[in-house]
């Protein structure tokens, strides 16, 4: 009995780490106009993701347009500041996100955010970053507005009508 009991702690345990996320911005659904299709909402954050991020093909690491799912890698910029105020590039804070549509709406989530930079690639939690310090830690509590500001703004166009 009692090892069944460890056992079920132990799968409890487990089950429970490797499913969990650390999220940088919690789920987020976006309502659009309710007469865009989830085929027109797709297709308008692929377009977006293309003029934000350059290459999608190097963002995009799933895209399932049957279930409306689109999981990918962003890149975005870390600097330390000079004594002068100058921004010196010390590498790159990489997270990944997940875009979910359905007609009328979508919705955003971002995690597994890394700082990457020559000396160390390393898993930070959001809101638990006291190793950080500086400016890199100031930039670290800034990227969540910062990402909002991008996922939340996403055109959505219609696709159906577009009569060139």
């Amino acid at each position: 009995m009692t090892k069944n009991l460890s056992f079920l702690v132990l799968l409890i345990t487990v089950s429970s780490t490797l499913f969990s996320q650390d999220y940088l911005i919690e789920p987020t659904v976006i309502e659009v106009d309710s007469s865009h299709t989830k085929e027109d909402i797709y297709t308008s954050v692929q377009v977006y993701l293309a003029e934000v991020y350059g290459d999608q093909r190097e963002v995009i690491r799933l895209a399932d347009p049957d279930q409306g799912l689109i999981v990918g890698k962003g890149l975005e910029e870390n600097y330390t500041l000079g004594i002068f105020g100058e921004k010196t590039p010390s590498g790159f804070w990489e997270y990944t996100f997940k875009i979910e549509v359905k007609d009328g709406r979508y919705r955003y989530s971002i995690y597994e955010i890394y700082l990457a930079n020559s000396t160390l690639t390393k898993k930070v939690k959001y809101g638990s970053a006291d190793e950080l310090y500086g400016s890199t830690k100031k930039r670290y509590e800034e990227l969540p507005a910062k990402l909002k500001a991008v996922f939340e703004k996403i055109p959505i166009s219609s696709t159906s009508t577009d009569d060139w």
